[in-house]
């Protein structure tokens, strides 16, 4: 069971945290609402999943982490050299899959002058 590792972990003293994607925690099966109060912090990418998880779960720490495709997250501090070097307009990251793959093909046809 999912809490029985965070609470292995716990006991020796190793911090254990949980970054947490997802819309609901709801949806996915009993474990997920038991085991995410047992984090020493989570990580929500949705705004409103803070008091959501802090009323529903009793999670007591938790903050919101924006995802990385907005310009409100971009890179700052990087010297000329490096922007010249690795400025891009579209930047993927993620894992490979067909779906994937064939979705930024369409997004390379539709803008051919991206970066």
């Amino acid at each position: 069971m999912p809490t029985e590792v965070i609470a292995f972990y716990k006991r020796r003293g190793v911090p254990c945290v949980n970054f947490y994607p997802d819309v609901s925690f709801a949806v996915h099966g009993r474990y997920i609402p038991k085991a995410l109060p047992l984090y020493d912090h989570i990580f929500t990418t949705k705004s409103w999943g803070i008091a959501d998880m802090q009323s529903q779960l009793g999670v007591k720490s938790v903050s919101f982490l924006e995802l990385g495709s907005t310009r409100s997250s971009s890179a700052a501090g990087i010297d000329s050299e490096d922007r010249q070097r690795y400025g891009c307009d579209v930047v993927f990251i993620g894992t490979w899959s067909p779906k994937k793959e064939a979705l930024l093909a369409s997004l390379r046809r539709a803008l051919p002058a991206a970066r």
